[in-house]
């Protein structure tokens, strides 16, 4: 790992020459350090053996910023995940799992020209609201264990636009390249946050594929969002999104069995949640969300349209197991109705306990391979974490999950799938 590190040091020693030449009127340095240790059991959700089922894993990083003059400002992160003492085993973790490698890179540039306008340019990242659209790029390298993979970043340029209580951005990323080969993947969008009476979002999404062979793919998406405290009642807060989707879609690019060359998408996805915290030294909460993503109500194609949600670039857990060990026969954005109920509460001072529910259901039936219809019963999630702050650097988490699955994997995938799965974790992270 020393050698591979190296590349991490040159790094720093090219940087700091630029930071010595350069008006520098501050330099912060920062980081984190997290290990993990995770056992599995049934995550094939039949009893037999699965290729990972308990390890240990670690995730370093080390961030710097600098703030130059004239309101121009760079930042990088360093960062690397891997599993311990596992590296190039072909399946898992590929050879450069020890290197330390550029996570995020990008320069800032505001108050342009003394205006209200700034500019971000390089890989960062893209969040909004609880991430149900937009905040991780699935092209990001993943050199752990999935789902712990801690990249997000977006390669992008974002003009940002601020006056007061408005914040709008407009951004562009780029998510592969084809080199002029015309298969490249871009993402466009226009955020438009608005801080008065609660905390809004509106955004315009859309991205764009184009196979060289198969025709132009593009999905659009429009989306309203809001959270904020009810004043009559204190302590109950409500939030919520919904988001309209439309577009077209070259059928090979997705699957065959579609009558007409070109598909057309119209799905809809959302989410309302409701929470209550309770004013006393425990701090109790309660919540409940309710979640839906279109499917399509014509699975055997014929209708030729889809109405599957696509959850573009989201970056939401619903559910520990759901969204990790069992993702491959799950899939928890699109397709889904999911209801979540949340408790918890500090029973001791830097000590809090949190239960999480999570009840699957499919919005719309599917086909198995024999063209038979599925139910739509996917099953159930407990979630309990206790978490513990050992000072304001440190922090310990220890969780539990246990999933049923529902009568959906034995009609999609046969008789076997029925064992519940669990993961039991702690994790131990240390802030800089």
């Amino acid at each position: 790992m020393f050698k591979k590190a190296k590349c991490g040091i040159w790094l720093l020693i090219f940087l700091l020459p630029l930071f010595s030449y350069g008006e520098v009127e501050s330099v912060k340095v920062g980081g984190e350090i997290s290990v993990r240790g995770i056992w599995w059991k049934n995550m094939d959700l039949q009893g037999k053996e699965y290729q990972v089922d308990q390890w240990l894993d670690s995730t370093v990083r080390l961030n710097i910023s600098a703030d130059l003059t004239e309101n121009v400002g760079v930042f990088f992160s360093l960062i690397n995940e891997r599993d311990w003492n596992v590296e190039g085993d072909g399946t898992v973790n590929p050879e450069n799992s020890s290197d330390v490698e550029l996570d995020l890179a990008y320069l800032k540039l505001e108050k342009l020209w003394d205006s209200d306008f700034s500019v971000i340019i390089g890989r960062q990242e893209l969040i909004y609201g609880e991430a149900f659209l937009l905040g991780a790029n699935p092209e990001a390298p993943c050199p752990i264990h999935y789902p712990y993979g801690a990249r997000v970043g977006f390669d992008a340029v974002k003009v940002n636009y601020s006056f007061t209580p408005w914040s709008v951005d407009f951004f562009k990323a780029k998510i592969s390249e084809g080199y002029g080969k015309g298969d490249d993947e871009n993402l466009y969008g226009i955020n438009a946050h608005l801080s008065q009476k609660g905390e809004w979002d509106f955004a315009f999404l859309t991205k764009t594929q184009n196979p060289p062979e198969e025709g132009k793919n593009e999905t659009y998406a429009l989306s309203i969002r809001g959270e904020g405290e009810i004043p009559q009642f204190k302590g109950l807060s409500v939030k919520g999104e919904i988001v309209k989707e439309w577009g077209k879609i070259a059928k090979d690019a997705i699957d065959t069995g579609y009558p007409e060359k070109c598909v057309s998408r119209q799905a809809l996805g959302g989410y309302l949640g409701i929470n209550y915290t309770v004013d006393n030294p425990y701090s109790p909460y309660f919540g409940i969300t309710y979640i839906y993503e279109s499917g399509d109500k014509n699975a055997d194609k014929k209708d030729g349209r889809i109405e599957s949600f696509d959850p573009f670039y989201e970056d939401e857990t619903f559910g520990i197991i759901a969204d990790g060990g069992v993702s491959d026969y799950l899939d928890t954005s699109s397709n889904k109705i999911i209801w979540v109920s949340n408790f918890g509460f500090a029973p001791a001072e830097k000590v809090s306990l949190d239960l999480s529910y999570y009840s699957y259901r499919l919005a719309e039936a599917e086909y198995n391979s024999s063209g038979e219809k599925t139910s739509k019963d996917a099953g159930y999630e407990w979630d309990i974490t206790l978490s513990y702050e050992y000072s304001e650097d440190v922090n310990f988490s220890f969780w539990y999950a246990y999933f049923h699955p529902g009568k959906y994997f034995e009609d999609m995938y046969g008789e076997d799938y029925e064992k519940n799965a669990e993961e039991l974790g702690f994790s131990l992270t240390v802030s800089f």
